[in-house]
C-alpha cells in the first residue's frame, strides 16, 4: 500500500465510523438508536459529513468504473428487496407507496452521487425497514461506500492527491474486510461458547438444526420419514460440519489477503457456506450471497496495478488489524451467531378459516413485510408456558443443551426444564395489540385492498425472503379467499435421535380472532 493510499483507508473508516454510521444509525434506524452515543459525538458527525460534502463538491475525481459497480449492483439488490417487499395493509397505503418510489429515486441519484445514499440508508432503513440481520453486512458496505466517496475528497483536500488505482483498491480492501469480519465474529463467538476453543467444534449436534428447522416449517413439503432418514445419516458428520464452519468463518478471512485468489476463494467459500445454511435450515441469505459474489467478481477482475492495495503479503497485517477492530465491535458490529443446537422446539403457528370452512395454514411468507418476524420467535408473548430456546431451538449454555438432549422429548422431563430454566414471555398488552393487528389487516384483505406493491403481472418479481419456513401441516393460505377466523397455537416438538422419528409434545390452542365478513359479495384478493 502507498501512502496515500493509507491515508485514504484511515479517512475512510474515519468518516465511517464517526459520520456515516452515526447519522444513518441515528437517523434512519428507527427504534434502533444507540443510546451510547452522546449528543456533541452527534453533532461533529454531522458538521464532518457538512464538511466532507463541501469538499467533495470542489475536489472529487469522478470515480472510475471499477469503484462504481459492485456497489451499484448492492444497491439495486438491497433497493429491489425493501420496494418489493408487501404493504402492510392495516395502515395507510399511500405514505408507503411514496416511501418506495423516494427510495427508488434516491437509489438511482446516488448510483450518479454516493453521498445522495444516506437519504437512500435513512428511507430503506427507518421506513422501509432495511435495517435487518440478513441485510447489515451489504448494508454496511454501501455505508463504506458513501464514505470511501467522501474520504476521497476530505484527502484531496490536504492535497494528499491519490490515483485512480489507490482509489480503487482502498474501496475494495474496506469492503472486502466489512464482508469477511461478519464471518470472522461467528467464529470467534462459538470459540467462547464451551469450556475451550474446540469445545463447539468437537461437540455441537449441528443436525439439529435441520431438524428443529423441519419442525418449524422448512422444507415441509418432504415426507417426514424420508427428513428422518437423511437426519440419522448425517449425524456423524457433525464434527466435519462444524470443522468446515470454523475454516470457512474462523480460516479463511485470516488468509484471504495472502493475494488475488485467495481473497476470491475466502469470498466465494463464504457465499457458499450460507447456500448450504439456506439448504440445510431454511435461513436464506441471499444479500450476503450476492454482495460476497459481487466482491468475488469485483477482486478477480481488479487490474494488478488495483490489486496490490486490495491483497497481498504487504496487505495482511492491516487487513487483519481492521478485521480485528470489527471483530471488536471498534468499527461495526456483527452478529455473534454462536449458539448449541437441540433437538427441542416450542414456537407458535398461525391458521386461519375461510367464511367457506377451508382451512390453511398462515405462514410467515403471507406475513411480509413482517416476513422475518413471523418466521423466528414473534408471538412468544401469546405464551402462557415458559420457553427455554431461541430461534430454531437455539441456546447458549451447553448444560441446557444436554439436559434438553437427555430429556428424550418426555413431556414431564421438558416441563420440568422449562420451570428451572425458562422465561415467560406473556404480555396482554401485546396480545391485544397483535389482535388489533391481525383483525385489521384481514377486514382489509376481505375488502379488496391490494397488498402487494407489484401488479399482478410482476408479482413474481418480488425479492425472496430470508426466513423460508412457508409449509406446515395445513396447505398455504395465498389470498383469495374471505376470512373467517385467524387462530393461533403453541405447539412444541422434538426430534428423537435414537428412533429416527418427529414428536408432537404439546398443541395448546391459543386464540381464535373473528374477521369482520366484507361488505356484500367478498373481494379478497389473490395476492400471490
Amino acid at each position: 500500500m502507498s501512502g496515500a493510499e493509507v491515508a485514504l483507508i484511515v479517512m475512510a473508516l474515519a468518516v465511517y465510523r464517526f459520520a456515516v454510521s452515526p447519522i444513518a444509525q441515528r437517523y434512519g434506524s428507527a427504534g434502533q438508536r444507540d443510546q451510547h452515543r452522546s449528543e456533541p459525538v452527534l453533532v461533529l458527525a454531522a458538521s464532518t459529513l457538512v464538511i466532507c460534502t463541501v469538499l467533495d463538491l470542489t475536489t472529487h475525481v469522478r470515480a472510475t468504473p471499477l469503484a462504481q459497480w459492485p456497489y451499484g449492483l448492492i444497491v439495486i439488490l438491497l433497493t429491489w428487496r425493501t420496494t418489493t417487499a408487501d404493504f402492510d395493509v392495516a395502515l395507510p397505503l399511500r405514505p408507503q407507496a411514496i416511501d418506495r418510489a423516494a427510495c427508488l429515486a434516491c437509489a438511482a441519484a446516488g448510483l450518479c452521487w454516493p453521498p445522495v445514499l444516506l437519504a437512500w440508508l435513512a428511507i430503506g432503513c427507518a421506513r422501509l425497514r432495511g435495517w435487518q440481520h440478513h441485510a447489515k453486512m451489504p448494508t454496511r458496505v454501501v455505508k463504506m461506500y458513501v464514505a470511501w466517496f467522501l474520504a476521497d475528497g476530505l484527502v484531496r483536500s490536504m492535497s494528499v492527491h491519490t490515483q485512480p488505482a489507490e482509489r480503487d483498491g482502498a474501496i475494495l480492501f474496506l469492503t472486502c474486510c466489512i464482508s469477511l469480519s461478519h464471518y470472522l465474529k461467528p467464529a470467534w463467538s462459538k470459540a467462547r461458547l464451551g469450556s475451550g476453543a474446540l469445545d463447539w467444534m468437537l461437540n455441537n449436534r449441528t443436525h439439529h438444526l435441520a431438524a428443529s428447522a423441519y419442525g418449524w416449517g422448512w422444507a415441509r413439503f418432504l415426507p417426514e420419514e424420508t427428513v428422518a432418514r437423511v437426519l440419522v445419516r448425517l449425524a456423524p458428520f457433525d464434527r466435519a460440519m462444524n470443522t468446515g464452519t470454523m475454516l470457512v468463518e474462523g480460516v479463511c478471512p485470516l488468509i484471504a489477503f495472502l493475494g488475488r485468489w485467495e481473497l476470491v476463494a475466502a469470498l466465494a467459500a463464504t457465499a457458499l457456506f450460507n447456500c448450504v445454511i439456506a439448504a440445510a435450515s431454511g435461513i436464506l441469505f441471499w444479500e450476503n450471497i450476492a454482495t460476497n459474489a459481487i466482491l468475488a467478481a469485483a477482486v478477480a477482475a481488479a487490474p494488478l496495478r488495483v490489486l496490490a492495495g486490495v491483497a497481498g503479503p504487504r496487505v495482511l497485517p492491516a487487513a487483519i488489524g481492521v478485521l480485528m477492530l470489527g471483530v471488536l465491535d471498534l468499527l461495526w458490529q456483527p452478529d455473534h451467531l454462536g449458539w448449541w443446537d437441540t433437538p427441542f422446539t416450542a414456537r407458535v403457528h398461525w391458521t386461519l378459516t375461510t367464511r367457506s370452512g377451508e382451512h390453511y395454514g398462515l405462514y410467515n411468507d403471507f406475513m411480509s413485510p413482517y416476513e422475518r418476524e413471523y418466521g423466528r420467535t414473534h408471538g412468544t408473548f401469546l405464551c402462557t408456558q415458559p420457553l427455554v430456546h431461541g430461534h430454531l431451538g437455539i441456546v447458549w449454555d451447553r448444560q441446557l443443551r444436554d439436559r434438553i438432549a437427555a430429556s428424550a422429548g418426555c413431556p414431564e422431563a421438558i416441563d420440568a426444564i422449562k420451570q428451572d430454566h425458562g422465561t415467560l414471555h406473556w404480555d396482554p398488552a401485546q396480545t391485544a395489540d397483535h389482535h388489533g393487528y391481525l383483525t385489521a389487516m384481514f377486514t382489509a384483505l376481505n375488502h379488496g385492498v391490494r397488498k402487494s406493491p407489484l401488479p399482478c403481472c410482476l408479482r413474481w418479481a418480488k425479492a425472496p425472503g430470508g426466513q423460508l419456513f412457508y409449509w406446515g401441516d395445513l396447505p398455504q393460505y395465498r389470498g383469495g379467499h374471505d376470512v373467517a377466523t385467524v387462530s393461533a397455537w403453541y405447539q412444541e416438538r422434538y426430534f428423537h435421535d435414537d428412533t429416527g422419528r418427529f414428536s408432537l409434545i404439546r398443541s395448546d390452542h391459543l386464540f381464535d380472532l373473528a374477521i369482520p365478513p366484507a361488505q356484500g359479495a367478498s373481494s379478497a384478493q389473490d395476492l400471490y
